[in-house]
């Protein structure tokens, strides 16, 4: 999705964040994010990286963050 470049894709983009799937897939999707350049995804981003367990995955959500957005870099 996020090779489309279809701001859409942000939406399913997040869900699929936000169903936990395996860390694999999450650095795919914040990947994928980061190539739509969703900023717009900030907050829903630091909601999820709070609630992150993985510190790989935790990791590279501050990493898009700063990214996307610097006001919001951990």
């Amino acid at each position: 999705l996020g090779e489309t470049g279809l701001p859409l894709a942000v939406a399913p983009v997040l869900a699929a964040l936000q169903a936990g799937p395996p860390s694999p897939v999450k650095l795919a999707a914040l990947d994928a994010l980061l190539a739509l350049h969703a900023g717009e995804a900030l907050p829903s981003l630091e909601a999820l990286r709070a609630s992150e367990t993985d510190p790989a995955v935790q990791a590279r959500y501050g990493q898009v963050m700063a990214q996307l957005g610097p006001a919001h870099t951990p």
